[in-house]
């Protein structure tokens, strides 16, 4: 199937990023790290053929003789049946050597955090996974997602998708969205309590493209 990783990650002339992944199908791994393309001004992106099975990644910054990786590695572990021929895995990166300018909107500016409790996130398969590093949260608050599209509740506060954290100020939640067309989405907060979001990020629009739009 044909993985297609897109992370946020906003750089200047002369960095880049690569993608560095193990995968394990039928008892064999497979380790490679490949460039990845800039695709616009906040965003990274490549895409791989890979076999349905354990995958386990991280990104890489470069710049001449700097190279940072991610401490922890991402995974994705495919829960069965027959696998989609596209996954697209929208993710969030920043490292403590680089500038962080991912979350610039008000709405992640909190001066506190309360200890949390993890859940278990349930893969149901759908060909959109999104991935957030975030630790700081209003008490009773949890990361969401919401967009324009039916499966992100049209922008609609009451049809955010809540994120769950998987491990320590890591979060995912999942889509079912159309490969073909162009989707809108930011990520926000969402209380459980009242079943809604309550706020949305400040700024323009997270965009990812449908195929080829980015191509240039």
């Amino acid at each position: 199937m044909t993985c297609v990783f897109r992370v946020a990650y906003r750089t200047v002339v002369g960095e880049s990023l690569w993608l560095e992944m193990e995968v394990k199908s039928g008892g064999a791994a497979v380790k490679q790290q490949l460039p990845m393309r800039w695709a616009d001004g906040d965003h990274w992106e490549v895409e791989v053929e890979v076999a349905p099975g354990t995958l386990r990644y991280a990104y890489v910054y470069k710049r001449d003789s700097v190279t940072l990786r991610e401490a922890v590695e991402r995974e994705w572990v495919w829960p069965g049946g027959s696998p989609p021929t596209r996954v697209r895995f929208l993710d969030d990166w920043r490292s403590a050597g680089t500038v962080d300018r991912v979350y610039e909107a008000k709405v992640f500016e909190v001066v506190g955090g309360c200890k949390r409790e993890l859940g278990d996130f349930v893969s149901e398969g759908k060909n959109h996974e999104f991935r957030l590093q975030m630790a700081l949260l209003p008490e009773g608050l949890v990361p969401c997602v919401s967009g324009g599209h039916a499966a992100l509740g049209q922008w609609e506060y009451g049809r955010a998708i809540p994120m769950v954290e998987v491990a320590e100020n890591s979060w995912e939640a999942e889509a079912e969205l159309p490969v073909g067309e162009r989707v809108e989405y930011k990520y926000g907060l969402y209380s459980r309590s009242e079943g809604h979001a309550v706020k949305l990020e400040d700024g323009a629009n997270r965009i990812f493209p449908p195929r080829g739009e980015a191509d240039h």
